[in-house]
């Protein structure tokens, strides 16, 4: 199931990447802060899917961030999402 997902989640940011641009147009990629969140789960699936070892721990432990990136396609779902992100960045304060 790991590598079916990260290989569906990598050719949809794929596929958004070449229709909207990485970063440097106006509607690109990482312009979304949403797609941010898609960025970073993809990216750390990829690294600890060649990696092993302990110290690629903390890459696993990003992984969590799955069913929030799922969540994130629920329009309904995005301001409670917000709202557990801005708690999250109280706590560290």
């Amino acid at each position: 199931a790991e590598y079916t997902f990260t290989i569906l989640f990598t050719m949809e940011m794929v596929v958004k990447i070449v229709a909207r641009g990485f970063i440097m147009h106006k509607h690109a990629y990482l312009r979304d802060s949403w797609n941010w969140i898609d960025f970073v789960v993809v990216l750390a699936s990829l690294i600890s899917l060649r990696s092993s070892g302990s110290s690629i721990q903390v890459l696993r432990t990003i992984r969590v961030l799955r069913p929030l990136r799922t969540m994130t396609r629920i329009k309904g779902m995005q301001p409670l999402i917000n709202t557990i992100l801005r708690s999250f960045k109280n706590l560290g304060n």
